[in-house]
C-alpha cells in the first residue's frame, strides 16, 4: 500500500542544514540523501528545495506537485515517477533517467536536462523556458509542450540533426538516432555502443577511435566516413553504404556487413574475425594487413580477403554438422572433419588442402575449383558433387562414393581412387594422369577426353581408348 505524506507545511533546505554536517531528513522511510533508495515512496506536495538525491533510486515515486527548486537529482533514477506538476525551476536533473515518468505540467525553468533520459515520458504543458537539453534522449513515444522542438533545441533521438557537430569524447551510449543525421559530424573517441543509427546520415563522419560497439546501423549511409581505429565490434551494418569509407586498423569482429556496399573501402589492418560479409560489394576494397573473417591474414592471400569473406556458419569438426552451408571460399586447411555432414553444402572455392575428411558425407555439395590437394577423403560420399575443375592432386578418395558426381576437367593426378564408386559419374577432360583406379566401379561412367598417362592405374578389364580417353 502506497505511504501518503503532506509536507506542504514543512521545508527541507540546504540553507537550513548549514552546520548540521552531512545530514538529510528522513521522509515515510526516505531517506533524503544521494544514493538513497526511495523506490515508491510517496513525496506528494513535499517541499525539498536544495535536495541532495544525486544517483538515488526513485523510480515510481511520486513527486505530485512536490518542490525541487535548486534540487541536485543528477544521474538519477525516476523511471515511472510521477512528477505531475513538480518545481524542478533551476534543479540538476543531469543524466538522471525518466523513463516513463509523468512530468504534465512540471516547472522546469531553468533545469539542466542534459543528457537525461526522458524516453516514453509525458512533458505535455510542461514549462521548459530555458531548460537545457543537450544530449537529452527522447523517443517516438516522448510527449512534448506545444511548440516545443527537440531537434532544434539539441535533444537527441530518432530524427535529430546534429550534421557537423563536434561530439569528441560524449557518452551518447544507447541513443536512438534512427533516421537522424550526423553528416560531418566530429565523434573521435566518442561512445556510440548499443546506439541505434538505422537509416542515418552519417556521410563524411568521423569517428576516430570512437566505440560503436553494437550499433545497428542497418541501411545507414556512411560512405566516406573516417572510422579508422572505431570499435565496430558486433555492430550490424547489413545494407549500409561504407563507399570510399576509411575503416583502417577498425575493429569489426562478429560484425554484421552482409549486403554492405565496401567499394573503394579501405580496410587495411582491421580485424574482421567471424564478420559476416555474406554478398557485401568489395570491388577495390583494400584489406592490406586485415584479419579476414575465417581468421586468414589478407597478406598471405596477396592483400585481400577475396575467398576468405565467408563467416563459417556451422560445426567444422570431426561429426559436425554443415548441411546446406555457405562455405565458398571458406579456408578449411587441415581441417579435421571426419565424418562430418555437408550434404548441399556450398564450398565452391573452399580450400580443403590437406583436410581430414573420411567418411564424411558431401553428397550434393558444390566443391566446383575447390583445393583438395593431398586431403583425405577416404571412404567419402560425393554422391552428385560438383567437382568440376576442382584441384584433387593426390588426394585420397579410396573406396569413396562418386556415383553421378560431375568432375569435368578436375585434377585427379597421383589421385588414390582404389574402389572408389564411379558409377555414372562424369568426368570429361578429368586428369588421371598418375592416379590408382585399380577395383574402382566404372558402369555408366563417361570418360571421354580425360588424360591418363604409363602410371595411370585403371579397374581390370576397363579399356580406356574404347572410352575414348587420350594417353598422354
Amino acid at each position: 500500500m502506497r505511504r501518503t505524506l503532506v509536507l506542504s507545511a514543512l521545508s527541507f533546505s540546504a540553507a537550513a542544514l548549514v552546520g548540521c554536517g552531512p545530514s538529510y531528513p528522513t521522509i515515510q522511510g526516505c531517506h533524503v540523501a544521494p544514493d538513497s533508495d526511495c523506490n515508491g515512496a510517496d513525496l506528494t506536495q513535499a517541499t525539498l528545495i536544495e535536495a541532495e538525491l544525486s544517483g538515488a533510486n526513485l523510480s515510481g515515486t511520486s513527486f505530485y506537485r512536490a518542490n525541487l527548486k535548486r534540487s541536485n537529482i543528477s544521474g538519477a533514477n525516476l523511471e515511472g515517477a510521477n512528477l505531475e506538476g513538480v518545481y524542478l525551476i533551476n534543479a540538476n536533473c543531469r543524466g538522471a533517467s525518466f523513463r516513463g515518468a509523468n512530468l504534465k505540467e512540471a516547472y522546469l525553468e531553468g533545469a539542466d536536462l542534459s543528457g537525461a533520459d526522458v524516453a516514453g515520458a509525458n512533458l505535455s504543458q510542461a514549462d521548459m523556458k530555458g531548460t537545457k537539453v543537450r544530449y537529452l534522449r527522447y523517443d517516438n513515444d516522448t510527449q512534448w509542450p506545444k511548440g516545443f522542438d527537440p531537434v532544434a533545441s539539441g535533444a537527441v533521438g530518432p530524427g535529430a540533426n546534429f550534421a557537423g557537430v563536434d561530439f569528441a569524447g560524449a557518452n551518447l551510449a544507447n541513443v536512438n538516432l534512427t533516421g537522424g543525421s550526423l553528416q560531418g559530424s566530429i565523434g573521435t573517441g566518442a561512445d556510440f555502443s548499443g546506439s541505434t543509427f538505422h537509416q542515418m546520415d552519417l556521410r563524411q563522419a568521423v569517428f576516430h577511435k570512437a566505440n560503436l560497439s553494437g550499433v545497428n546501423g542497418t541501411s545507414s549511409y556512411m560512405m566516406g566516413a573516417n572510422l579508422t581505429g572505431a570499435n565496430l565490434a558486433g555492430a550490424d551494418l547489413s545494407g549500409a553504404d561504407l563507399t570510399g569509407a576509411n575503416l583502417t586498423g577498425a575493429n569489426l569482429t562478429g560484425a554484421i556487413l552482409s549486403k554492405t556496399q565496401l567499394h573503394d573501402a579501405d580496410l587495411s589492418g582491421a580485424n574482421l574475425t567471424d564478420a559476416d560479409l555474406r554478398s557485401a560489394k568489395l570491388r577495390g576494397a583494400r584489406f592490406a594487413g586485415a584479419t579476414c573473417p575465417d581468421g586468414t591474414n589478407a597478406d598471405a592471400a596477396g592483400g585481400t580477403c577475396g575467398g576468405h569473406v565467408e563467416k563459417l556458419t556451422c560445426s567444422v569438426k570431426p561429426g559436425g554438422s554443415c548441411a546446406g552451408a555457405e562455405l565458398a571460399g571458406a579456408n578449411l586447411r587441415y581441417a579435421s572433419i571426419a565424418k562430418a555432414g555437408f550434404v548441399e553444402a556450398r564450398l565452391a572455392g573452399a580450400n580443403l588442402y590437406r583436410s581430414q575428411g573420411a567418411q564424411a558425407d558431401f553428397s550434393g555439395a558444390q566443391l566446383s575449383r575447390a583445393k583438395l590437394r593431398d586431403a583425405d577423403f577416404s571412404g567419402a560420399v560425393l554422391k552428385e558433387a560438383r567437382l568440376e575443375l576442382a584441384d584433387g592432386r593426390r588426394a585420397s578418395l579410396e573406396g569413396a562414393d562418386l556415383r553421378g558426381a560431375y568432375a569435368e576437367r578436375a585434377n585427379l593426378r597421383g589421385a588414390n581412387l582404389k574402389g572408389a564408386d564411379l558409377r555414372r559419374g562424369h568426368f570429361l577432360g578429368t586428369d588421371f594422369r598418375g592416379a590408382d583406379l585399380t577395383g574402382a566401379k566404372t558402369n555408366g561412367a563417361t570418360f571421354r577426353g580425360a588424360v591418363y598417362n604409363a602410371e595411370t592405374q585403371w579397374p581390370e578389364g576397363f579399356d580406356p581408348v574404347a572410352a575414348r580417353a587420350r594417353a598422354e
